[in-house]
């Protein structure tokens, strides 16, 4: 008697699945969340326009020159005007407007006052390179493998404080800062899925250079015993099994966020305090602020240098409504030269 039950299919056997973990790096746009008690702070406030007023300082020269030079530059500059000219012409303390021999298309000349914040900025960098460069250095060590894509290194100079063209121009000579630019001859297998598999490295991966101690060891010294700061609000009660865990996770051994962490295993309770603890370090210029006070709690070499730039940018303001007023104003700066009167350069912009 034949079956009438139709044959089993032999079940497709399914290769081994392996489960990696990988990170990459990607641009993201967040919306920040916005800090009233921060607008009182100059530098915070100005910032967005900082970085493009001093870039475009670099760019133009002491000689007049036709905005076209600058005008493609618009979106690696960052300005938030749509128009490279409308924002030169919001800071006239900064940029001399003048009528090109054509055209009359417009010429910009970067002022003397800006001139000489730009060289004060190259001697603040000489003077305090190995701090500055530093900041760079703890960014590279918290990274995975100690490399950091080169792209994502270069969107960070400014805010470290570093010369934009740190990379770029060999008489900076980064080697003596302990970097090292990796292509994919020496083996590179970047993260980075938009740039160009270049990475930001350390010489003998820093294993020869001093390891910079975390806030933390600074403060507590012992580095078997550094529990994390905790900041509870006020009338806060935890039940007991947290209370307990919280103990417990204060015990683990403390890692620090510039050791390498390579044979933590990810997920662990050692590997989440590391975490907590790497919130800790101070790296770029935007540090945390006092609550209810205008000074970083650990003050950046540049810091001063940026605050000229804002002083600046009040100027302009200044300037602007004492043309349109027609009535003169008195501006008193750090930034001007002492020998020369700051009303008399304000009339005379007029």
């Amino acid at each position: 008697m034949q079956s009438l039950a139709k044959p089993r299919a032999l079940e497709q056997l399914h290769p081994l699945a392996v489960h990696l973990q990988s990170m990459s790096y990607v641009d993201v746009t967040m919306r920040w969340k916005k800090d009233a008690s921060f607008d009182g702070v100059p530098v915070l406030s100005h910032a967005r326009d900082i970085r493009p007023l001093a870039s475009l300082a670099r760019l133009l020269s002491p000689s007049p020159t036709p905005v076209s030079a600058v005008s493609k530059l618009q979106r690696s500059l960052e300005t938030p005007d749509r128009r490279v000219t409308s924002f030169l012409r919001r800071f006239p303390a900064a940029f001399v407007e003048s009528v090109g021999p054509q055209h009359n298309l417009p010429w910009f000349r970067v002022s003397d006052a800006a001139a000489r914040l730009l060289r004060e900025e190259r001697d603040v960098f000489a003077a305090r390179r190995a701090d500055i460069t530093g900041r760079l250095r703890r960014l590279v060590l918290m990274c995975p493998r100690r490399r950091l894509p080169l792209r994502v290194a270069q969107g960070m100079l400014w805010h470290l404080g570093i010369p934009e063209d740190y990379f770029k121009d060999p008489d900076h000579g980064i080697e003596h800062d302990g970097f090292r630019i990796l292509t994919s001859a020496d083996g590179v297998i970047c993260q980075d899925n938009d740039g160009d598999g270049r990475e930001l490295g350390l010489i003998d991966d820093g294993k020869g250079q001093e390891m910079p101690l975390s806030v933390l060891q600074m403060k507590f010294g012992s580095v078997a015993d550094v529990p994390i700061p905790l900041f509870p609000s006020k009338g806060l009660r935890l039940k007991q099994k947290i209370k307990d865990w919280l103990e417990g996770f204060q015990r683990l051994p403390y890692v620090s966020p510039y050791e390498d962490f390579s044979h933590i295993i990810r997920g662990s309770d050692v590997s989440e305090k590391r975490a907590v603890g790497e919130k800790t370090c101070f790296v770029v210029l935007k540090e945390a602020y006092m609550a209810g006070g205008d000074t970083a709690i650990g003050e950046h070499p540049m810091l001063e240098l940026r605050k000229k730039y804002v002083e600046l940018m009040e100027q302009s303001r200044e300037i602007i409504r004492c043309r349109r007023s027609g009535k003169p104003v008195e501006l008193e700066s750090k930034v001007y030269d002492n020998t020369e009167d700051p009303l008399k350069r304000c009339l005379k912009n007029l």
